[in-house]
């Protein structure tokens, strides 16, 4: 009887480290996650808009002779979100997006 209570008080004491490592890396991936959402402006302006003027570019042959042109492409949409993310407004817009 004495081991089968020294076994529960162990597995409970797993149970309890399980639980905290457990809340731990749920903070740490919450506080990432929360990290990620608040530059989402950014984000979207160095994927989608880099999308668009590096796909204009190519439409326009400009990447035939510079490659290294779809950078610039890509940092041009980078700027226009982190302009939109400290303005928190895009600039053809006057509604505030949150």
């Amino acid at each position: 009887r004495n081991m089968k209570k020294g076994m529960n008080t162990f597995i409970g004491l797993i149970d309890k480290y399980l639980i905290l490592c457990f809340n731990l890396i749920k903070n740490k991936y919450m506080k990432l996650l929360e990290l990620f959402l608040d530059w989402k402006m950014a984000w979207f302006g160095l994927i989608f808009l880099g999308s668009i003027f590096n796909a204009i570019a190519f439409e326009l042959g400009i990447l035939e002779n510079n490659i290294n042109f779809s950078y610039a492409c890509y940092a041009f949409g980078l700027l226009l979100g982190l302009i939109a993310k400290f303005r928190q407004t895009w600039t053809w817009t006057s509604k505030t997006i949150k």
